[in-house]
């Protein structure tokens, strides 16, 4: 007579023990999981507070330019070349009507990335970083248009990280104000030339007796290379530096695509007549 009680089926050692891995697993992948969570949160809380950063700095009014009160002029080294007051007077003179080619001169030398850039331009940045690591001094800057802009406008020439702060403050803020074209024309308008000539067109007709609007290629190469330091590369000053320096602008113009070969080339055999410096224009 067989037995009517069946024996308890045993459950196989395989599907017993398959259960553990998937535990072991969910607790081994419940760390990674926090950490991701941890991440994402802080990331989220890191883009919240730079829209709330960005958007306060857009309610923000820009401050009093400093032009209007006392400017102080620095050159490339850190001297102080020159400052004027209130009063002094100037030639604004709009984008549309500043030669091309001083246009491009400019971009080509000071900030050949101006109208891709959102005001700091990082790739600059570190390309001078690796140079003045490699050579051990700070040979290469890399202020963009618009911080320059920023510190002529607003700030002085004090070497602390308050400053630095304050210049990328108002470097965003020229950025969200401002149009690309709207900061260029402000730009040629505020920089030092030399000599008492502040804004391009008075550095125009100093230089050549003519407007901005009339220069040439190699006037233009030349003038572009001046506000770095009026002192070394004014052509009143140092006639062999200036043409150094026009020459390395006319050659990165044409790396840039904006002349040609040919145009390059005419404009560095052309002799430049300037007008003779008026007294008291030093430098």
């Amino acid at each position: 007579m067989s037995n009517p009680l069946r024996p308890r089926r045993r459950l196989s050692r395989g599907r017993g023990n398959s259960v553990l891995p998937g535990l072991s697993a969910l607790a081994a992948g419940r760390p990674l999981r926090l950490l991701g969570l941890l991440a994402g949160t802080a990331m989220s809380v890191g883009l919240l507070a730079l829209s709330i950063l960005l958007l306060s700095l857009r309610l923000q009014s820009l401050p009093a330019s400093s032009a209007v009160r006392l400017t102080e002029i620095y050159d490339a080294s850190g001297q102080l070349m020159d400052s004027f007051r209130a009063g002094q007077s100037r030639e604004s003179v709009p984008l549309q009507r500043i030669s091309p080619y001083l246009v491009q001169a400019t971009l080509a030398i000071e900030d050949h990335r101006f109208y891709k850039h959102g005001g700091f331009d990082v790739k600059g940045m570190a390309r001078a970083a690796a140079v003045n690591l490699e050579s051990g001094r700070a040979r290469q800057g890399a202020s963009t248009i618009t911080q320059q802009l920023a510190r002529n406008l607003y700030l002085t020439h004090e070497r602390t990280w308050k400053r630095k702060l304050k210049e990328a403050m108002y470097t965003a803020q020229l950025e969200m104000n401002y149009s690309k074209d709207e900061i260029l024309g402000m730009y040629l308008n505020q920089i030092y030339y030399g000599h008492g000539a502040y804004g391009i067109g008075k550095a125009a007709r100093m230089y050549f007796g003519k407007s901005a609007a009339e220069l040439t290629l190699a006037e233009s190469a030349m003038l572009a290379g001046v506000p770095k330091g009026p002192k070394y590369y004014s052509p009143y000053m140092d006639m062999d530096n200036a043409v150094r320096r026009q020459r390395l602008i006319l050659k990165a113009m044409l790396d840039a695509g904006g002349i040609t070969a040919e145009q390059a080339a005419e404009a560095r055999g052309q002799q430049l007549a300037l007008r003779p410096l008026e007294p008291g224009g030093t430098g």
